[in-house]
């Protein structure tokens, strides 16, 4: 009650909210949140299969580390035990690495083919919807995004995955999207995030026209 009338239940509420806008990891991390997270209510469904590989890499690295640091056996009977778990974690460890910094790179999201509700209208519209529909119906998106270090530039990528077709980029500026105090603004965010996500959809359907 007496942090009600202090109104210090609001102060808390609203700095769980503001993220440091002079890091931009941090920044970069929320913007990368949003725009994902704006992607799936379009109806692209995430596909987490990368994501899941890097997890079991990981995981199992760690695994080996452990078995290598705790497992019951003498040393120097456990040599040879111990030099398999040092090369695996050795392999697991750079192989993630690679993908991270020579496969992923600016890679934050694929997604699976966009899924279309209801029968599209008919006329112009019908056309520019079915050509949304067929050229998303086998292939998902590749998300990408950077922030350029030290400048307010953040580029977003759209493009479909494996390659191939149209790809659709844009630079914002985050100082448009959040506040002097670090609160974040969906709402100009979502409409940035729309008008990418629309040029590319257009695109997509003058290249296969």
């Amino acid at each position: 009650l007496m942090g009600q009338v202090l109104g210090l239940g609001k102060t808390k509420k609203k700095d769980k909210a503001a993220i440091q806008i002079d890091d931009p990891a941090v920044v970069k991390h929320a913007l990368d949140d949003a725009f994902a997270k704006f992607i799936v209510e379009e109806g692209y469904e995430e596909d987490v299969s990368w994501s899941n590989f890097k997890l079991v890499m990981g995981f199992t690295g760690v695994a080996f580390a452990l078995l290598g640091q705790f497992y019951p056996m003498p040393f120097p009977a456990s040599r040879l035990f111990l030099a398999v778990c040092v090369v695996v974690y050795f392999i697991l460890h750079t192989g993630l690495q690679f993908i991270i910094v020579c496969i992923d790179k600016d890679k934050i999201m694929f997604t699976y083919p966009k899924k279309t509700q209801g029968p599209p209208s008919s006329g112009k519209k019908k056309r520019a919807k079915a050509g949304v529909a067929k050229a998303d119906a086998t292939k998902g998106l590749c998300i990408e995004s950077n922030l350029t270090r030290y400048e307010t530039d953040y580029t977003l990528t759209v493009s479909y995955r494996g390659g191939g077709g149209p790809k659709y980029s844009k630079t914002l500026q985050i100082t448009d999207f959040f506040d002097t105090e670090g609160m974040f603004l969906p709402d100009a965010f979502n409409a940035a995030g729309k008008d990418i996500l629309r040029n590319f959809e257009k695109r997509a359907v003058e290249k296969r026209e």
